[in-house]
């Protein structure tokens, strides 16, 4: 998988988050206590768009039909037959980089 530069760390501030769109992956970065955590934009019950979705510590709630992902693993808390894509984050330096 190719590791991509996708944002700087000052990109995603504490308790905000950001979309990114890299080869044509929109990206969701999360910025939770420090730590930042890439997904997918789309729900995996209906593909509705998640950047309006609300977050709680790592719990992500889609707004259309309150289904509940942890933002880290992608484990949907609703559906257990539904996972929300996930990618892999490294900081290098000031670099927050995912794999595709």
């Amino acid at each position: 998988m190719p590791r991509v530069r996708v944002a700087r760390t000052d990109d995603v501030p504490v308790g905000e988050r950001r979309l990114v769109i890299v080869a044509g992956i929109e990206i969701l970065l999360f910025n939770v206590n420090g730590t930042i955590y890439a997904t997918g934009n789309c729900c995996p019950h209906e593909e509705v768009e998640l950047l309006g979705a609300t977050l709680d510590d790592r719990v992500l709630t889609c707004w259309e039909h309150g289904y509940e992902m942890l933002i880290d693993t992608g484990e949907c808390l609703t559906d257990r037959s539904l996972c929300l894509p996930t990618f892999q984050v490294t900081i290098l330096g000031d670099d927050v980089l995912v794999d595709l």
